[in-house]
């Protein structure tokens, strides 16, 4: 029986290396009256080939002619199929991590699970129309632009001079200011006269629109710098002189983090920046705080102080800004006073000066290059009528 069957293999093998060609067809040559049982090889072919589905024509029922000739050989199948899955590339690392995958691969044939981690779909960033801010042209030098604070109420940006009014144009009562690093600052000039030139009349004549500074106007750019870090001394708002911090005040006759002494009204490039105060918008300003004291544009008669802010302005002094007792500045520190109730001249704010009867009197601010520690972009002084001229005493237009 052993000696039988292998025979019986032996010849089984032979056939089959000789090929189909001489072999008969698997199928029926027609469909059988009851199926075959099994898929045809030529399904076989089509499902591997080309992922045609089919069904079993039912159950197994032996042919009833004989064979026919052949549909598809085993190597047409095997020839074709290993061609398709040849163009296969696709690994574990090509596929999203978790999802399955057959791979025909050599060494790694079969169902696979993909590895490669897809990052998460970003959010598109829209980015909205900004319509340009278009800057006027400006006469009078050089201006910078200065946000606007409504809670003081400056409703609009407006801009201000980045240095002290220099003399400009014209001659008498109709010489213009100008902005510029070169030369001294346009000192000995009257707050307002109706008759002569004055700051507020050198403003004026740039064009219209240009005014001198207002108290509002005052207090929007103090505020504003106040708050930028790049001011104190050691960058960190509300530090003090003595620890090496402080805001910077220029030049007001001290040596220290926040000032420098300069002996005189400094002017030109390349000087110390202890000068230059950055607004929040990274626009400079210069001598803000310190070289020469400016005229400022009260709510009373022709500028003067009256009761700007609606406030009655204490006199005396010079008294720090976070007083409270006879005299209390709270009022008066609301309107050009510092935002923190504690600051001090030791964080390089300034001191306030109310003179004596001030309301007919007019406001300067920020002192100059001899003020030492009562300099800074808060000191306030009301103690000059508005026809006074100094060597010590400038202003600054806006518009």
């Amino acid at each position: 029986m052993r000696v039988t069957l292998v025979v019986v293999l032996s010849v089984m093998t032979v056939a089959d290396m000789c090929g189909m060609a001489v072999a008969g067809s698997m199928d029926s040559p027609g469909a059988p009256s009851g199926g075959s049982g099994m898929h045809t090889m030529s399904q076989l072919y089509d499902y591997l080939n080309s992922g045609t589905d089919s069904s079993i024509p039912g159950g197994f029922q032996e042919p009833s002619g004989t064979p026919g000739s052949t549909m598809k050989t085993l190597e047409e199948v095997y020839r074709d199929i290993k061609a398709k899955f040849g163009e296969c590339d696709v690994t574990a690392f090509n596929v999203e991590s978790g999802k399955k995958f057959f791979c025909t691969r050599s060494g790694i044939w079969g169902v696979q699970t993909g590895t490669l981690v897809v990052p998460p779909t970003p959010t598109p960033t829209i980015t909205p129309t900004i319509t340009p801010t278009i800057t006027p042209t400006m006469s009078g030098g050089e201006w910078v632009l200065v946000p606007a604070n409504p809670t003081i109420g400056t409703t609009t940006d407006f801009y201000v001079m980045k240095y002290e009014a220099k003399t400009g144009d014209g001659s008498g009562a109709g010489q213009k200011a100008d902005s510029r690093a070169a030369d001294s600052p346009w000192v000995n000039i009257k707050q307002y006269d109706g008759t002569t030139i004055s700051a507020v009349k050198a403003c004026e004549n740039i064009g219209t629109g240009y005014h001198l500074c207002t108290v509002k106007e005052a207090q929007t750019i103090n505020r504003n710098v106040e708050q930028v870090a790049s001011n104190w001394a050691n960058g960190t708002v509300g530090s003090t002189v003595a620890s090496g911090g402080g805001l910077k005040r220029g030049n007001i006759s001290l040596n220290d983090s926040a000032s420098y002494s300069h002996g005189s009204a400094d002017y030109g490039s390349g000087r110390d920046v202890k000068a230059k105060l950055v607004l929040s918008n990274t626009q400079e300003i210069w001598d803000w705080s310190g070289n020469v004291w400016e005229w400022i544009y009260g709510d009373g008669t022709d500028g003067q102080i009256g009761t700007t802010g609606g406030v009655t302005w204490d006199t005396g002094g010079w008294y720090e800004w976070n007083r409270t007792s006879s005299p209390n500045l709270s009022e008066e520190r609301s309107v050009l006073g510092p935002s923190v109730t504690s600051w001090t001249s030791s964080q390089g704010i300034g001191q306030y000066s109310g003179g004596s009867s001030n309301n007919n009197n007019a406001f300067i601010r920020g002192r100059n290059w001899g003020g030492e520690a009562d300099a800074g972009c808060y000191c306030l002084a009301l103690d000059d009528a508005p026809s006074v001229t100094n060597p010590g005493i400038g202003f600054r237009c806006c518009r």
